[in-house]
């Protein structure tokens, strides 16, 4: 399904529902409809473990410096959810972010429904790039609540596609992992004399 389909299908699901997602598969077309778009609404379908889990927060430039010496930095603690709710939205206002989750294609591969947990496995695709598999686990507190995502696991994902990978999942293990991929090689220091 195209990025515009994807996000008419959204629009039309919520409509229909009252403008909650009513199944799993609707909370994940909400969740690719809103990447890059209006990140806002991805906050209502992800819990807060969602949250703690992809590791991203705003840092400080202290916290900058001591990553690039190569200090461990804990970004988002349990008690400072709204940190990591802040670095999920800020970083998909982005351009380049915005510009790559609109050339997403995900197709529903399979979903499973036990009781209060989900599983939606999507087949994830960006132009000529290997797709990936990313697979969506949602809760909901009872019967008549809401699907939220909980977590989420991609497979398939190397260097050709872990770009796109990394928008419809940010993290920050993936993010340093193309950082690191991406950054020049360190010049030698020469003494002078």
């Amino acid at each position: 399904m195209k990025r515009a389909g994807l996000v008419a299908f959204a629009v039309l699901a919520l409509a229909a529902c009252g403008g909650q997602p009513r199944t799993p598969g609707d909370v994940v077309a909400l969740y690719f409809a809103s990447l890059g778009r209006d990140p806002m609404r991805s906050l209502p379908i992800t819990t807060e473990a969602f949250h703690r889990a992809h590791g991203l927060g705003p840092v400080t430039t202290a916290e900058a410096r001591a990553w690039r010496g190569g200090a461990q930095i804990e970004i988002a603690a349990p008690e400072r959810v709204d940190r990591a709710q802040l670095a999920w939205l800020a970083i998909q206002n982005r351009g380049e972010f915005a510009r790559v989750a609109s050339e997403l294609v995900a197709t529903p591969k399979d979903v499973q429904e036990a009781g209060e947990v989900a599983t939606v496995t999507v087949t994830v695709a960006r132009g000529r790039a290997e797709p990936f598999q990313q697979s969506f686990r949602l809760i909901r507190e009872a019967p008549a609540s809401g699907w939220r995502i909980d977590a989420i696991t991609q497979s398939g994902v190397g260097p050709d596609n872990e770009v796109a990978a990394f928008v419809a999942h940010p993290t920050e293990p993936v993010r340093r992992a193309i950082a690191e991929r991406v950054r020049p090689p360190a010049q030698p220091r020469t003494k002078l004399r």
